[in-house]
């Protein structure tokens, strides 16, 4: 296995960390896209991550950025969505051990507390778009 994806599936196992909070509740599907401010799809990858607090605990999910810009969330299996509640969301670069991350995610993104971004997660369709900004070299 590649370092990349070591680091990766690591990343994503302490993401899940949060998740059993919300045990015995319904999850919902979540899905989207993350987009430059032109609309174009961001195509670099990276990670869709989410967080909030269910009965005093935290609770993560999270999904990673295709080559269309689409993402679908996960809490503890592939694409099984998230509790309800509000979410405070951060988009993060896929971190490469001998190479640059990806580019074209503002630092500003990166952080729940800079992001800016949340998501309310219900019963229904929870389909969300993030724009990320300009495309780089703009």
């Amino acid at each position: 296995m590649h370092r990349h994806s070591t680091f990766v599936a690591a990343a994503l196992a302490i993401l899940l960390g949060g998740a059993m909070a919300g045990c015995g509740r319904p999850k919902y599907p979540v899905t989207g896209i993350v987009v430059h401010e032109d609309g174009t799809p961001f195509t670099g990858g990276g990670i869709v991550a989410m967080e909030t607090e269910i009965d005093g605990k935290r609770v993560m999910s999270r999904g990673g950025i295709d080559g269309d810009g689409r993402f679908v969330l996960a809490s503890e299996r592939p694409g099984d969505g998230a509790f309800s509640g509000t979410y405070r969301v951060r988009v993060l670069p896929h971190v490469v051990i001998d190479g640059p991350a990806t580019v074209g995610i503002a630092e500003r993104f990166q952080s729940f507390e800079t992001s800016g971004l949340s998501f309310e997660v219900g019963s229904g369709k929870n389909e969300f778009t993030i724009t990320l900004g300009p495309k780089p070299g703009r």
